[in-house]
């Protein structure tokens, strides 16, 4: 079945949040928060708050609370230590984020006091709509805080796109015939295997790209590079998420839930023509594909004395076991019409046949698409 989703916006976010992408910065002591918004409509975004781990070890992001500020243009914008691991960037009033205008804030003192290495973070992005309640978007990152840094951004040309649509993913590493390390990138898709990507990369510029290929729901990717240090014993990593949202994207869920209006059946649509018309020979719609669950339904009724006007529906459709067809037969006379229902799953062929042996009879049949989708043409 497919379902319709609202306005675009990026899977590791509600989807009328904006997406956080965490970099370094060249030389390892900078960290740049870029806030967007992926919709149609602007937004506002009220506050940030981020986990940033403080200490010496290598899993740290700076030694001290007071290493960490806000640097170049801030907007209003200021950075609070709220105690421990937590902080907030923070403004007076929200800032209104419109759709392909960036907010970008950069933490000086990223590393300063700290062994190289990796640290986690958390971004908790709060962002509100007109007539909307308030959204929290969870973004988690990987930023690797050695000199100089494995990854400089990593980003989809498309945010949305539209379902079976797909996009091209970009991203800047190090160039391999001039830097020290030598990493290797690998791409996470969804919940797919890893996949070694360093030979899609300039060996001179460290630029690389990758199409997606289609895509049919709301997918997360992670690009993540790893390497050893100039000891040659401890491990680098850096990893940057992106996420791309699918309108009207395929939804699997094992058990749903809703606590409101549910909208599945979408406008009907005639299979025969002029159903309201008498007919005297028999029908035939051929074979239609469904491109979505749905429901065929169908009338057929004659006011000639002694004679019968029928209407079948044959339904086949692949399974795990085999081919399976079903067929569902309705039978009239006069003042006795026929009528079925009959459930089609997506992806069944269908045929629609009716008459009534060379007598007069009327004949209705109608789709009704659970979801967006027709029955077309095989």
């Amino acid at each position: 079945m497919t379902t319709s989703s609202p306005a675009p916006g990026c899977l590791v976010e509600s989807v009328s949040t904006g997406a956080v992408r965490a970099e370094t910065g060249a030389d390892g002591s900078g960290l740049r928060f870029v806030v967007r918004n992926p919709g149609t409509e602007p937004m506002h975004c009220e506050r940030l708050e981020l986990t940033l781990p403080i200490g010496t070890g290598s899993g740290h992001l700076a030694a001290v609370p007071g290493r960490l500020a806000l640097a170049g243009e801030r907007d209003g914008w200021s950075l609070v230590h709220t105690g421990g691991d937590a902080f907030a960037l923070v403004r007076d009033r929200p800032a209104e984020l419109r759709p392909g205008a960036p907010l970008t804030l950069t933490l000086a003192g990223v590393g300063a006091g700290t062994d190289p290495g990796n640290a986690l973070l958390t971004a908790r992005v709060h962002t509100r709509m007109a007539d909307r309640p308030a959204v929290v978007a969870v973004n988690h990152f990987s930023v690797c805080t050695a000199d100089p840094t494995m990854l400089d951004y990593f980003v989809a040309d498309d945010q949305s796109v539209d379902r079976g649509a797909g996009t091209t993913l970009r991203w800047k590493g190090l160039p391999r015939e001039t830097s020290e390390l030598k990493p290797t990138y690998t791409l996470y898709q969804g919940k797919a295997l890893g996949q070694p990507l360093t030979d899609r990369m300039d060996p001179t510029t460290g630029v690389g790209e990758w199409p997606t290929g289609p895509l049919c729901e709301s997918t997360a990717f992670m690009m993540l590079a790893q390497a050893t240090d100039s000891t040659g014993y401890k491990p680098l990593v850096s990893g940057i998420t992106t996420a791309v949202t699918v309108v009207e994207a395929d939804l699997l869920a094992g058990r749903l839930q809703v606590n409101g209006p549910v909208l599945l059946l979408k406008e009907p649509a005639a299979i025969n023509p002029d159903p309201d018309k008498t007919l005297t020979k028999a029908y035939g719609s051929g074979v239609l594909t469904a491109a979505t669950d749905g429901m065929v339904a169908v009338r057929v009724q004659t006011d000639v004395t002694d004679r019968t006007a029928s209407a079948t529906v044959t339904v086949t459709a692949t399974t795990s076991s085999g081919t399976l067809s079903h067929r569902q037969v309705a039978a009239a006379v006069k003042g006795s019409p026929g009528n079925l229902l009959v459930p089609v799953p997506s992806g069944a062929s269908v045929q629609v046949k009716a008459g009534a042996s060379g007598a007069a009879y009327q004949f209705q049949s109608t789709w009704f698409p659970m979801g967006a989708g027709a029955l077309h043409k095989a």
